[in-house]
């Protein structure tokens, strides 16, 4: 758990990822498992940087106000994944090829299952010693990160655009530090 955020989420991912064998010619119903579990670590981390956000408020000698921010926060993480999920379904439901192309380039070759373990490793041995700020400018950078490459590889303008409004607010956040 770091900042009480439970992140096994982003181990399982990262071996699920390792125990297959991700090639382009498999059906893209070999793949929904995958996909959903990715979905499941991305909501993992939106939270994970929310509770860091969080922490980083309580400091008693700086007046930020960040969680002015946090309704708005919260509001775009659910409609991301609101839209992202329906995005998602209507892949599986049509057994799309996007589904391939996604988890092929969005989370085999884009590393980003060592990004988040990683990540996770960081933050758990440095929780207690080192200032959230650090902890949420590395946070915000995988999430950047991710949010950039889910932006690729969908069609959906809505979630393009909440993806590039969430990196904004995350930004601002950063800022009000």
């Amino acid at each position: 758990m770091v900042y009480g955020i439970d992140t096994t989420s982003f181990n399982r991912l990262k071996e699920i990822v390792e125990k297959r064998h991700l090639e382009l010619y498999l059906s893209p119903r070999a793949y929904e498992g995958i996909l959903l579990e990715y979905v499941n670590t991305f909501e993992c981390l939106l939270r994970l940087v929310r509770a860091i956000i969080l922490a980083c408020d309580e400091n008693p000698k700086k007046d930020r106000y960040v969680s002015v921010f946090l309704p708005v926060y919260d509001q775009l993480q659910e409609r991301i994944l609101e839209l992202l999920r329906a995005e998602l379904s209507k892949w599986i439901k049509e057994g799309s090829v996007c589904i391939v192309e996604f988890v092929i380039h969005v989370i085999r070759d884009s590393q980003v299952t060592l990004e988040l373990t990683d990540l996770d490793i960081c933050l758990s041995q440095g929780e207690g010693r080192v200032d959230p700020d650090e902890h949420l400018d590395k946070a915000t950078t995988v999430t950047e990160g991710v949010t950039k490459r889910i932006s690729n590889h969908t069609n959906l303008q809505l979630v393009k655009a909440s993806l590039r409004t969430l990196n904004d607010l995350m930004s601002t956040i950063k800022r009000a530090l």
